[in-house]
């Protein structure tokens, strides 16, 4: 019933002794039995449920990759955003500064720069103001 093998084939392989004769003698009775016993309609009913289990299986598998992609995606997403976030944070600080005292302080670093050029030994504290943010850096 579950197989792909004929009625003939049947008949061929258990047909005793193998004669054109006794074999179509048994392909007969097969075929009355199988028809009596309604193997056709069971051999398709088991075929449709076995194709309806496989497909309700592959179908799962499908959802299973698509649940594991959607949770990779959404951890990769979680991370960028972080990433953009603290980047944003980041600029938006730097915007917060004034830009003329930024100016300023680059300005005073270039002189004292020069002035270290001109001069052998560079023992000054150095502070530059950006803003409200106050950096020291101390000379050699």
């Amino acid at each position: 019933m579950t197989g792909n093998i004929s009625y003939m084939k049947l008949a061929e392989k258990y047909a005793k002794p193998k004669t054109p004769k006794k074999i179509k003698s048994v392909y007969a009775q097969i075929r009355r039995k199988g028809k009596s016993d309604g193997w056709v309609a069971e051999r398709d009913a088991w075929r449709r449920d076995a194709d309806a289990e496989c497909t309700q299986n592959v179908r799962d598998a499908i959802a299973e990759r698509q649940v594991e992609l959607a949770t990779k995606i959404y951890a990769v997403a979680v991370k960028l955003i972080d990433k953009i976030d603290e980047d944003v944070e980041q600029r938006m600080n730097f915007r917060s500064i004034d830009h003329k005292n930024l100016t300023g302080a680059l300005t005073d670093l270039a002189k004292l720069l020069k002035d270290d050029a001109e001069t052998d030994t560079a023992k000054n504290n150095i502070t530059i103001t950006f803003g409200s943010q106050e950096m020291e850096e101390y000379g050699d």
